[in-house]
């Protein structure tokens, strides 16, 4: 996970040490439910939050994010 992390602090510059599977936009809400179904096939994947930890930041990699306070899980998905 930690070249996860360097990669995304570096606003996406060099080579992605994965692929990207995009997500959802959601707001501070705490009281909405949001879910997201994917098909995985077997193998390892980070799962993380970018949203800003203030709700009056602007989307930047630059801002501290839900990921870095500790929103960011692996998984590893058998056969």
């Amino acid at each position: 996970m930690a070249d996860v992390n360097r990669w995304r602090k570096a606003n996406g510059r060099g080579e992605p040490p994965v692929d990207a599977l995009g997500g959802a936009l959601d707001s501070h809400d705490i009281k909405r439910v949001m879910w997201l179904r994917r098909d995985f096939t077997p193998g390892r994947y980070v799962l993380h939050c970018e949203m800003p930890v203030t709700s009056d930041s602007q989307t930047t990699n630059q801002q501290i994010t839900h990921a870095d306070v500790g929103m960011v899980r692996e998984i590893k998905i058998d056969e």
